[in-house]
């Protein structure tokens, strides 16, 4: 399991413990190799599975992505 921390505009911290399986889900999402993803991928890729979980009410459709 790897940490990974986000600075949100706020002054807040998000810190991520992820797999390699979701690095590999954020490359895929993003169309980039691994070497070029970086944070701000990351942090819209959350975001984004996140929005969609809550305008569907559902998590189904994170898996989707």
């Amino acid at each position: 399991m790897e940490k990974t921390t986000i600075y949100l505009p706020s002054g807040g911290v998000l810190e991520v413990e992820h797999t390699q399986e979701f690095i590999n889900r954020v490359c895929v999402w993003s169309k980039k190799s691994e070497k070029e993803v970086q944070l701000k991928d990351i942090k819209d890729y959350i975001y984004e599975s996140f929005k969609i979980a809550m305008d569907t009410g559902g998590l189904e459709k994170v898996e989707n992505i």
